[in-house]
Formats: C-alpha cells, sequence, structure tokens
C-alpha cells in the first residue's frame, strides 16, 4: 500500500460549546486519514456552520501492472 496525501473540504456544525469544536473537527477528519494540517477557512453563522480545508494522508491501493 502506498500513502497518499488529499485535499478535503467538510462542514461542521458549532452546535455546543466553542471547546468541543476542534476535537468534533478532527473526528470528522478522521474519517478520511491522518490529518496533516487543517484550517476554518469560513463560517455560517446563520447556518451554525464552519467550513474546514485539510490535507489528510491515507493509504491508497496499490495498483499491479502486469
Amino acid at each position: 500500500m502506498e500513502l497518499v496525501t488529499q485535499f478535503i473540504q467538510i462542514e461542521v456544525e458549532m452546535t455546543g460549546a466553542i471547546a468541543h469544536l476542534q476535537p468534533r473537527i478532527l473526528h470528522q477528519l478522521q474519517q478520511y486519514g491522518q490529518p496533516l494540517r487543517w484550517a476554518i477557512v469560513a463560517v455560517d453563522g446563520d447556518r451554525q456552520q464552519v467550513k474546514v480545508e485539510a490535507v489528510v494522508l491515507s493509504q491508497g491501493a496499490t495498483t499491479i501492472e502486469p
């Protein structure tokens, strides 16, 4: 297996205490792989959501050529 970096964008709800936002973001990012870096790039106060852009490291399928 090879390691692959991916650029992803997710939206995370801002419900509850602001202190719980970072763990919630990391939990959602880990569904895609190991987060290398991430940033909140937009806040939608009306919808109570933040937009997050991230680079994650995951294991990709290895292609075997005959």
